[in-house]
């Protein structure tokens, strides 16, 4: 049963900025931060000092504001720049999917976009609301969803033609790239499709395994050619 609007849910977005210079990339960070952001010398040494090597770590902190928790923002260097590692809240227990977007997207407006431009660096973002059709193929997201809609939601796969149609989509994903994150998978099974949150978990675990099992078996074949 495809669809043709394929439902979305919020995830955490990722932020990498694409510079070979880390000086470069840190200067114009630093000038391009608005009054409400600002660059954090004294965290960056306490992670310097806890870290396992001498990773180049860029912090900075935001005060809370129009709707956007105070939070700090850790940059984590990477092969071809800097990527978003983690974002963590200064007052509040937990930001959630939505809290950690906005900030991130409030750092984006305020002081990475301005940067880029002063430091000829490239911004590169996904999506904060994203569908199974992000994740993997379009045959494995149609699959899933006909499993879905056929099972019986408090067995899970047990029953041989939901396990038949379950093993369609376990395969159809290996096929596509094998890449699905099991959070999603659970998310997406609970808030889209409905499905108890004991059992959701319980098939992302044996989408994992199933997962793993495919990529054994693949390499096992591939040695045992002529």
């Amino acid at each position: 049963m495809p669809r043709n609007d394929m439902p979305a849910i919020e995830v955490f977005q990722d932020l990498d900025l694409v510079c070979p210079d880390g000086e470069r990339l840190r200067r114009a960070l630093c000038v391009s931060a608005r009054p409400t952001w600002r660059h954090s010398a004294a965290a960056e040494e306490g992670i310097a000092r806890n870290a396992l090597d001498d990773a180049d770590v860029i912090v900075f902190e935001r005060d809370e504001g129009n709707g956007v928790a105070a939070a700090r923002l850790i940059l984590w260097p990477e092969p071809e720049g800097y990527r978003v590692a983690n974002i963590v809240p200064l007052r509040c227990r937990e930001l959630g999917e939505r809290g950690y977007n906005d900030v991130l997207n409030d750092f984006i407006d305020q002081v990475a976009r301005s940067a880029s431009e002063q430091g000829d660096f490239a911004l590169r973002h996904t999506d904060r609301m994203q569908s199974m059709t992000d994740w993997t193929s379009r045959e494995a997201a149609d699959a899933l969803h006909l499993f879905c809609v056929a099972a019986n939601k408090s067995t899970g796969s047990s029953h041989p033609l939901d396990a038949e149609r379950w093993r369609h989509f376990l395969m159809a994903d290996h096929l596509a790239s094998g890449s699905l994150d099991s959070s999603h998978l659970e998310r997406w099974l609970r808030e889209v499709e409905g499905w108890p949150a004991e059992v959701a978990v319980d098939l992302a675990v044996e989408r994992d395994f199933a997962e793993e099992l495919l990529r054994d078996y693949d390499k096992l074949r591939d040695r045992a050619k002529p």
